[in-house]
C-alpha cells in the first residue's frame, strides 16, 4: 500500500483527511530526497532517521506532507520517522494523527519507539490516561511499551520529594 510512484494523487497535506490512506507525497527537491533516504532505512535503531526527522521538521510544509505520508505507511523504520518529524515540526492535528497510529494497528517495531517519541515531545498528549487507555491495545508490544511507560512514571514520581 502506497508505492514511490509520482503519478499518484496529492492530498497526504491534509491530516483532516482519512490520515492512514498512504498517498504519495508530491514530494519534490530536499523532501524527495529524504523521502528516497527514508525508504532505504530497515531498522528503527537507525541513527539516519534522527537527521531524516530533523530535517523534514525543518522544511515546513513539504517535509510535514512526507512526514504524514511516512506514519501512514507499513514499514517500522517509516513510521517511527514520521512520527518523530511530525511531533517536532508539525501542529496539534499531526500530534493527533501520532496519537491515533498509536491507539490503532501499528508494527511491533515501531510502537515502543513512537510511544516513547510522544511522551518526551509532546506530554500533553502522551499522558497517564493515555497510556492506561493502551493497555487495552489489541496489541502485545504496545501494551507492554504503556505498562513499561507507566511503571517508568510511578518511579519517577515516587521519587520526588
Amino acid at each position: 500500500t502506497g508505492g514511490a510512484s509520482g503519478s499518484a494523487p496529492t492530498g497526504a497535506s491534509d491530516p483532516a483527511a482519512d490520515p492512514f490512506a498512504p498517498v504519495v507525497p508530491d514530494a519534490r527537491g530536499a523532501a524527495r530526497v529524504l523521502l528516497d533516504r527514508m525508504t532505504k532505512v530497515r531498522r528503527v535503531t537507525d541513527s539516519e532517521l534522527d537527521e531524516i526527522a530533523q530535517r523534514l521538521a525543518r522544511l515546513g510544509d513539504d517535509g510535514l506532507e512526507v512526514a504524514r505520508y511516512a506514519l501512514a505507511q507499513s514499514e517500522a523504520p517509516m513510521i517511527t520517522c514520521g512520527a518523530r518529524a511530525l511531533l517536532e515540526g508539525g501542529t496539534g492535528a499531526d500530534a493527533d494523527l501520532v496519537v491515533r497510529r498509536l491507539r490503532g494497528s501499528i508494527p511491533r517495531g515501531a510502537a515502543p519507539v513512537v510511544l516513547d517519541e510522544l511522551l518526551e515531545l509532546d506530554p500533553t498528549r502522551g499522558t497517564n490516561e493515555l497510556l492506561v487507555d493502551l493497555l487495552a491495545h489489541d496489541s502485545g508490544q504496545v501494551r507492554r511499551s504503556a505498562r513499561a511507560a507507566l511503571s517508568a512514571g510511578l518511579t519517577r514520581s515516587s521519587s520526588k520529594p
